[in-house]
């Protein structure tokens, strides 16, 4: 019956330890599978997180070979001690190793060389911290979530910050501060320090060097030598461990003593790690001391050797049967299930469990926390997500839904879904913790992992269909279980040489296709091409539906006609941009202009690129493609026009009459015509330049010319040009009147006017271009020849002649230009006068 229960028991309060006002519990998790382990004689690395376990025989110690190879083995475990993998180690001895945030195990050998490795044994990447190390040897190494620091013999610092692309780098020399080894050295990563970048701490003699790229920082401290250092997990606190046998525990950055406790022990810890934010461990042989804030502390014996692994949260504790979880008790699981409690949560729990037994007493319950029901419904939610027993999970569930039965509406706004989300949370961990997994996530390392990192890491462990099941579970975006099923093809394509392509193909496409989301395949094609199956690689890429994914593997697999045809055919110029310009620079240049030459839409848009950037690769694409005679021509004559020098361009359109000689059609010999008009233009307008002494004729057109040859007083040669060229006479009277009213020459104006009885083109241009110089004595001549009373009455305005205006208008009937007229005018005499106009005519 659930009300013979002890839920106190299984919440392990009968184990809690309390030291000050926090509580903190030791649970076993695991019994471990991996046999007869002798963790003292191993040198051991755990990933956090619940993350696999690493062991390599540590070879500073003696150990008795039983049978098999004498070459020692590096052995991949999961938390539970079930076995990842075991790979011979071939990298020399080995100084340290640690993982890093995604689950790569990083080991640095004596000599500097760096191997990562993969959770199932894999060599994923190898490379060395520089000469500096391989001539000096390691002394000492520290791993961090994405790079590796080493200190060598000679006391050089070098460092990698970034595993994906590592490029050693060296940190200020410490030869001149130090003169012995440290004691020991630990590192605050860049993300976690307040300077932002790596900071290394080395114990050395009675002091702590703080070496950052900027410089080396000494402490000056007087309590050392330190034997061992920890720095807490978010950066803040730093503990040592003394010579004398003291924990003394200070804020990373030296300002604030927090603590000191003597442990009676001048014998170095093997192990000194946090357990979460605000307490440390120290084991010894067959001891592990737990220290609070405030000088508490509860000490454990064992009676196998042990490994410490820190975690957010707590600390893991393995030996060769168990591994166990020391932590602090979480708030709301110590609310309920503390001796004697009467808060809102336990109350709650209570009452359920004297409902569960017919016990009126559980009314009585819910009536005294009425207030605070709200409350401790979402105690009871939070503890559930914080235990790990499945039977507790489900009562403190219970509870929870059972206070929510006595809300009132408006406290029940949220409350269901955040259930519904505890409660799929609580399917993963429960999923993750089986024995066969072996993940022992906490909610908290959960939250600080995220689930998205969470199903990266399972899929790296090959559990693909586990991974696939939690992005469902938890809702996680569609990104996320793509990124399984890539992993999960790329997987299969480098453990696939038992199938021919096509069947590889075939298998993936499959598996792909009936997945839950549609999977890209450009990122397997590309694992398929790194490991020299180019063939397999084209054949995903045919799945790829994306362009964009196609078009880069495409050409970094050499295939670039194929992904110019795929960048045709998408219709994205920016893709068929980067397959052409990829094309020039790859291929010969007959055999690249042949190619583009026979695909015409790859022809317009290489030619577009080359007028705006490249235009000796236009002239040699219309060589190579036997362009038409009017494109070639535009490219002579519009390369012409781009030399500043005139011999050269005069020489540039020549060649056009060339280009255009053989062609038979209308339009080619019209523009060799031009072209040759041109020439001749541009040397009189050469000529011109330097007779006049004037830079107005290059460049301009043949109106513009003849027009500056009458302002300048070349009216002969402005004639001439104007006949060469059969310029129409109206069009020649114009230039004319403009040019001689510009270059104020009104004696030959005036001889112009009276050229002929009447101008071609009128007395009104003559006029305007008077006024448009400012002489209106000139514009006077002119305006009263014109014909056209209308015309003549606006340029009378204009000019200021309101009478003669009036009488203009008058005579052509306008009325609303006499009323215009009138508006302008300011004298009573000129108001008078043309009102008496107004007033004798008539207006139809």
């Amino acid at each position: 019956m659930a009300g013979e229960i002890d839920w106190s028991g299984l919440a392990g309060s009968s184990g809690w330890n309390k030291l000050f006002d926090r509580y903190y519990r030791k649970r076993e998790i695991y019994e471990m599978a991996w046999g007869e382990v002798d963790l003292s004689k191993m040198v051991v690395a755990g990933s956090g997180f619940s993350g696999p376990i690493a062991l390599l025989h540590d070879q500073q110690k003696v150990t008795q070979v039983t049978s098999g190879s004498m070459r020692p083995t590096l052995n991949f475990y999961t938390a539970s001690g079930n076995s990842l993998a075991s790979v011979p180690w071939k990298h020399g001895k080995l100084v340290e190793m640690g993982w890093t945030e995604d689950e790569r195990l990083v080991c640095v050998a004596e000599d500097g060389g760096v191997a990562v490795y993969s959770p199932l044994g894999r060599l994923v990447d190898s490379f060395h911290m520089g000469e500096e190390c391989k001539n000096e040897r390691v002394l000492l190494a520290c791993v961090w979530d994405s790079g590796v620091v080493c200190l060598t013999r000679g006391f050089s610092l070098v460092y990698v910050d970034s595993l994906v692309d590592p490029e050693p780098r060296r940190m200020p020399r410490l030869a001149d501060r130090i003169s012995s080894n440290p004691t020991c050295m630990a590192i605050i990563a860049p993300h976690l320090a307040a300077s932002k970048g790596l900071e290394v701490l080395l114990a050395v003699d009675k002091t702590i060097l703080v070496v950052k790229s900027s410089g080396i920082e000494d402490q000056q401290l007087t309590a050392g030598p330190m034997r061992r250092l920890a720095v807490c997990p978010n950066g803040k606190m730093l503990a040592c461990f003394t010579h004398d046998g003291f924990v003394w525990v200070v804020t990373s950055d030296f300002s604030k003593n927090l603590s000191e406790f003597p442990t009676k022990s001048q014998v170095a810890p093997k192990q000194l790690v946090w357990c979460g934010t605000d307490s440390v461990v120290l084991y010894w042989d067959k001891i592990l001391l737990m220290i609070g804030p405030y000088g508490d502390w509860v000490k454990y014996a064992f009676d196998q050797p042990l490994a410490l692994f820190p975690e957010v949260d707590g600390v893991r504790i393995v030996s060769r049967s168990s591994s166990e979880f020391l932590h602090r008790v979480p708030d709301s699981t110590v609310e309920i299930f503390k001796v004697g409690s009467c808060a809102p949560g336990a109350m709650l729990f209570d009452a359920l469990d004297l409902y569960d037994k017919h016990d009126a007493k559980a009314d009585d319950n819910i009536r005294a926390i009425q207030h605070a029901l709200p409350e401790a419904v979402d105690t009871c939610v939070d503890a559930a997500k914080q235990e790990m027993d499945v039977t507790l999970q489900e009562q403190l569930l219970k509870a929870a839904a059972f206070g929510k039965c006595f809300l009132h509406q408006s406290d029940l706004a949220g409350r269901g879904a955040r259930t519904v989300g505890a409660i799929a949370t609580l399917r993963a961990l429960n999923a993750l913790r089986d024995y066969s997994v072996g993940v022992s996530l906490t909610y908290p390392q959960l939250q600080k992992l995220t689930p998205s990192r969470l199903v990266q890491r399972l899929a790296r462990r090959q559990q693909h269909y586990l991974a696939l099941q939690l992005c469902t579970i938890l809702k996680l975006p569609k990104e996320d279980m793509e990124g399984v099923q890539v992993h999960w093809a790329s997987e299969r394509v480098l453990r696939g040489d038992d199938l021919s392509d096509q069947q590889l193909v075939q298998t993936i496409a499959a598996r792909l296709s009936s997945g839950p989301a549609p999977t890209a395949t450009s990122d397997v094609a590309s694992t398929a091409f790194n490991h020299n199956r180019r063939e397999l690689a084209r054949l995903l890429l045919d799945l790829e539906p994306k362009a964009s994914d196609q078009v880069p593997l495409l050409i970094s697999m050499d295939d670039s006609r194929a992904a110019l045809s795929k960048a045709l055919e998408s219709g994205d110029t920016d893709l068929a941009y980067l397959s052409l310009l990829h094309l020039q620079k790859t291929k010969p240049v007959h055999e690249f202009f042949q190619l583009v030459s026979s695909q015409p839409a790859a022809r317009d848009l290489l030619v577009a690129f080359a007028k705006h950037h490249d235009r000796t690769l236009l002239r040699q694409l219309y060589q190579a493609s036997d362009a038409s005679a009017m494109d070639m021509a535009a490219l002579i004559i519009a390369d012409a026009y781009r030399q500043p020098d005139m011999p050269k361009r005069i020489q540039g359109l020549g060649g056009v009459q060339g280009a255009l000689s053989h062609s038979k059609e209308e339009a080619p010999r019209a523009l060799a015509k031009a072209a040759t008009d041109q020439v001749r233009l541009l040397e009189a307008q050469r000529d011109l330049e330097q007779t006049t002494g004037r830079a107005v004729f290059l460049d301009t057109s043949i109106a513009e010319t003849v027009r500056q040859c009458f302002v300048l007083n070349q009216h002969s040669k402005g004639m001439a040009l104007a006949k060469e060229f059969k310029l129409p006479e109206k069009l020649i009277w114009w230039l004319r009147v403009a040019g001689l009213a510009q270059g104020h020459d009104w004696g030959e104006l005036e001889k112009l006017s009276k050229e002929r009885k009447a101008p071609p083109i009128g007395f009104e241009p003559l006029a305007e271009a008077c006024i448009r110089e400012g002489r209106l004595d000139q514009a006077v001549k002119y305006a009263n020849k014109v014909s056209d009373q209308a015309r003549k009455a606006e340029l009378c305005l204009r000019m200021g002649m309101y009478r003669e205006a009036a009488e203009a208008a008058v005579a052509a009937r306008d009325g609303d230009m006499v009323s215009t007229i009138r508006s302008k005018v300011t004298t009573p005499a000129d108001l008078a006068y043309i009102d008496n106009l107004v007033a004798q005519a008539t207006f139809e």
